[in-house]
C-alpha cells in the first residue's frame, strides 16, 4: 500500500524472487516511476492504481501471505519539523495524515488484513516514532497476535510487525 517509488516491492522481489509481488498507489506518476525502476532491475510487479481508503478499490487484490506497507503517518500538525529535504521532493499525500485520524491507514491496513491475508501472515508496517504503542494496540483491538514493536537504528519506534491467526 502507497507504493511510492516502488524501492519496497522490488527490494522485496529481488530478495524473493519466486514471490508473487502486488504494489498500489493512488498517484499515476507513483507507479510509473515504481514501474520504470522495476523493470531496470528485471523484477515483475503487478502495480495496481487504487485509493487504499476505499474498501471498494481494496476488493482488486489478491488474498495475500505477507503485507508491507510505509503509509503516510506524518500528522499534519509536524509538517513544520519536517526537513527541506523530505517536503520538497515527496509528495503530501505519501506523507502526512489528518491530526484528527492519524491512525487512518495502520486502521484500514488491519481490516484488509483481516480480509484478505491468509492465515498464519504477517503485516509490516512503518510507524511514526510517537505513535508505535498506539499502532500496535490498535493491531491488538483488531484480534492480531504476536504484535511487536521495533525500534530503529536511533533507538525510536519505528516498526510494528502483527501476526494474523
Amino acid at each position: 500500500m502507497g507504493t511510492g517509488s516502488g524501492c519496497i516491492a522490488i527490494a522485496l522481489k529481488k530478495n524473493f524472487p519466486r514471490a508473487e509481488v502486488w504494489a498500489c498507489d493512488i498517484s499515476d506518476e507513483a507507479l510509473n516511476i515504481a514501474r520504470m525502476n522495476a523493470d531496470s532491475l528485471n523484477t515483475t510487479i503487478d502495480f495496481v492504481r487504487l485509493n487504499f481508503l476505499d474498501r471498494e478499490q481494496r476488493k482488486q487484490l489478491p488474498h495475500i501471505d505477507i503485507i508491507v506497507s510505509n503509509p503516510p503517518y506524518v500528522p499534519q500538525q509536524d509538517e513544520n519539523k519536517m526537513k527541506k529535504n523530505v517536503t520538497d521532493y515527496e509528495p503530501a499525500t505519501a506523507l502526512f495524515v489528518s491530526d484528527n485520524d492519524p491512525l487512518i491507514f495502520y486502521d484500514v491496513i488491519a481490516d484488509f488484513g483481516i480480509e484478505k491475508l491468509n492465515k498464519g501472515g504477517d503485516i509490516y508496517v512503518e510507524v511514526h516514532e510517537d505513535l508505535g504503542e498506539e499502532v500496535k494496540k490498535l493491531f491488538q483491538s483488531k484480534g492480531y497476535s504476536s504484535i511487536e514493536l521495533k525500534k530503529d537504528l536511533q533507538g525510536k519506534d519505528r516498526m510494528v510487525k502483527a501476526h494474523f491467526d
